[in-house]
């Protein structure tokens, strides 16, 4: 969700990844509440429920850098690797369904079309 309505350019994780393309973005099955009340304190405006166990946007993965090792500093950067992203649309309707750990191929949902606003 911050990806898609915050500006959030930069996704964290413990795994690099040589992949650089389209992402398709899901939202958790569950609220992360430690992540919500991250954006509340920096005073984005945020729904009491967010989205979950949706699909909800397509983005760029443009890159993939080492914490500490980026161009510019991002408020969207802890690491231990910054997935850098840009390009972030809306699906016109977020789909529900099931996400899964990893990077993985959905070919049926590719054909969606996303809307030309973040």
């Amino acid at each position: 969700w911050a990806i898609l309505h915050c500006g959030k350019i930069v996704e964290n994780r413990s795994w690099r990844t040589e992949y650089r393309g389209p992402l398709l973005l899901h939202a958790p099955e569950r609220q992360e509440r430690e992540g919500y009340t991250w954006l509340l304190l920096r005073g984005f405006n945020v729904p009491d429920r967010l989205p979950t166990g949706r699909y909800l946007g397509t983005c760029m993965l443009d890159g993939c850098i080492p914490y500490g090792l980026e161009e510019r500093e991002s408020v969207w950067s802890f690491g231990p690797y910054c997935w850098q992203l840009s390009g972030a649309k809306a699906l016109t309707e977020p789909i529900a369904g099931p996400g899964k750990l990893g990077l993985y191929r959905w070919r049926d949902l590719l054909a969606l079309r996303a809307t030309d606003a973040p």
